[in-house]
């Protein structure tokens, strides 16, 4: 080949490989350039947040819609003080309430990241002086990773501790005077408690108290400006005032519960919380770290069925991939986020009113709405298939019984092919279908009345008795059969009514009574707060011991009998009951 030859055909690879990178470079800026309108979106949730704001009686709320490249959209509505007619803004600040246990997950998760926590150790490597009573054995397999997903089986509340006085800081004392819920890994027990001691334990890992140790590596690597934690002598004249279901203004009480609800944010801090889990070089942690944050963890609980938690995140199958949640309440305050990694988008909803509620909830929703705007990529997640757990062979006298939640219970009887009992007024079946389902009929006069549309299981988990309904788009343990009661002279005495002896302006209960109903005995309590009372039933464990039913929250928690100079009283979530 000649070597003009030789020069041309090299021009035209030349001129080919200069076209190919200039068609490629034009598609990829392109790609870049490609405006995402989330206008609708937006015009959309601006008029059903006023909606809302009005038919609930709304002060205050302020969202953010954010990708990993920062605010997509961020805005007020409202206010956050009516009596000075201060508007809500972006830059409004609100108590983002149990929002804050996700700050301490990952603050826990950066001391492992350093090697200086394993989350799999027993606690009482790190907490000696843990020394929780125990029904169910050693408490030696309480790890760090099961106190984040809230299987430990440590208690959920305390309701008798003086805010005013007291701290977080005092949580092994106050854990030491109570029992195990259940044992771990058993069911997910909603704890409070259990995050505070998650703050106690970092703070002795890292030489740190829980409010430094935040700024210095959470909030100030993250230039959350605005972001601080609510202690015993902060100042909060620059924050949101709040108000309660009728809109009226009402003072926040302080809350002792700090590592687990004492963060107060903006929703612009807030979006840049979130986008350190969305961006892909985090300030916050090693990707390695993040991807475990938000992997399914406890898969062998078999209570969990269909619900899925990552580590402080809760996690709900879409057809985007997984949205990771949680929600915060304090007395007043709402908050709710939302975050889909794979999507790269996340939400976050902060209000000053106890109505809030009803509409922070959509934040998930609101997310799943942009994934679609954007095109995300969809993909398979198959649910949760109750056919997994269906008694097919059902033998309907074996459920006959008493069952029971944290705050409901009702025996059933057999009545040809159904399950009948009596809750409160109203009476109601559970018919058996032919696949091993239940359907729900109601009688109304002297006829049964179907209702549409529910479905319901009764099978074993674990060996025990559960009754399963589904809520929110997966199937939970609705209630829980408890061995029929045999209430004792003992305890019959005991039934009347308490004064509570160590009330505060942060107790649950004003005042409380013993009763029995349906051969179980329960506390009815009424609240400071409302007009309203809450009925807590319990399985007597002893002469001296009873706990909460169920596998929900505040279930397992005990009520205890103590004696002091002769005197008995009742010792109940850190509660001290004096009969009256």
């Amino acid at each position: 080949m000649s070597r003009q030859r030789r020069k041309t055909t090299s021009m035209k690879k030349l001129s080919l490989i200069s076209l190919i990178l200039t068609i490629w470079s034009g598609l990829t800026l392109a790609q870049k350039s490609v405006v995402i309108d989330y206008t609708p979106l937006i015009r959309e949730y601006r008029e059903l947040i006023k909606t809302e704001m009005s038919k609930n009686n709304i002060a205050g709320l302020s969202i953010a819609l954010v990708d990993k490249n920062g605010i997509i959209w961020a805005e007020g509505f409202g206010y956050e003080n009516i009596r000075d007619s201060v508007k809500a803004t972006e830059k409004s600040v609100y108590c983002i309430g149990s929002i804050t246990k996700l700050f301490t997950a990952a603050a826990l998760m950066q001391l492992a990241e350093k090697n200086n926590l394993n989350i799999d150790d027993p606690v009482r490597k790190y907490v000696p002086e843990l020394k929780i009573k125990s029904l169910y054995g050693t408490i030696d397999s309480i790890t760090t990773r099961l106190l984040i997903t809230h299987h430990s089986g440590f208690p959920s509340d305390l309701m008798g501790v003086n805010s005013e006085k007291e701290s977080y800081k005092n949580v092994v004392r106050y854990l030491n005077e109570q029992y195990a819920a259940f044992p771990p890994s058993y069911a997910r027990i909603y704890s409070n408690i259990g995050y505070c001691f998650l703050g106690y334990e970092l703070e002795k890992i890292s030489n740190s108290e829980y409010s430094v140790y935040m700024n210095k590596n959470v909030f100030d690597p993250l230039g959350m400006r605005s972001s601080f934690i609510w202690s015993e002598s902060s100042s909060l004249k620059n924050v949101s005032r709040t108000y309660d279901y009728q809109k009226e203004q009402k003072d926040e009480p302080f809350l002792w519960i700090t590592p687990a609800g004492g963060i107060y944010s903006n929703v612009n801090d807030m979006a840049l919380f979130i986008r350190s889990w969305l961006m892909d070089k985090s300030p916050l942690l090693k990707t390695q770290t993040i991807n475990s944050i938000f992997t399914p963890q406890n898969k062998s609980v078999s209570f969990n069925l269909g619900s899925e938690y990552g580590l402080g995140w809760d996690l709900r199958r879409t057809k985007y991939g997984y949205i990771a949640e949680h929600g915060g309440a304090t007395l007043y305050y709402r908050a709710q986020i939302a975050v889909n990694r794979q999507a790269g988008l996340g939400v976050i909803i902060l209000s000053n009113s106890a109505n809030a509620g009803s509409f922070t909830w959509r934040a998930s929703e609101i997310v799943e709405k942009a994934c679609a705007i954007k095109g995300s990529d969809q993909v398979e997640m198959p649910s949760f298939n109750p056919e997994a757990v269906i008694d097919k062979n059902i033998d309907l006298a074996q459920y006959q019984g008493y069952y029971g939640q944290n705050m409901s219970w009702f025996p059933l009887i057999r009545k040809d092919s159904a399950l009948i009992g009596k809750p409160g007024n109203d009476s109601m079946a559970f018919k058996l279908k032919t696949s091993g389902y239940f359907g729900l009929a109601m009688k109304q006069g002297e006829n049964w009345v179907d209702i549409p549309g529910q479905t319901f299981i009764f099978t074993r988990l674990k060996g025990e008795k559960v009754f399963l309904a589904p809520a929110w788009g997966v199937w939970t343990v609705g209630a829980k059969q408890y061995p029929e009661q045999n209430i004792s002279e003992i305890w019959k005495k005991r039934l009347g009514k308490y004064k509570v002896v160590n009330f505060n302006s942060s107790s649950m209960f004003s005042e409380a009574e013993l009763l029995v109903a349906e051969n179980t005995i329960y506390i009815q309590a009424k609240t400071p707060f409302s007009d309203q009372s809450m009925d807590m039933p319990f399985e007597i464990k002893s002469d001296k011991l009873a706990s909460v039913l169920g596998t929900a929250t505040y279930s397992g928690s005990m009520l205890q009998v103590r004696e002091d100079n002769g005197t008995e009283t009742l010792y109940f979530m850190g509660l001290v009951l004096e009969k009256i």
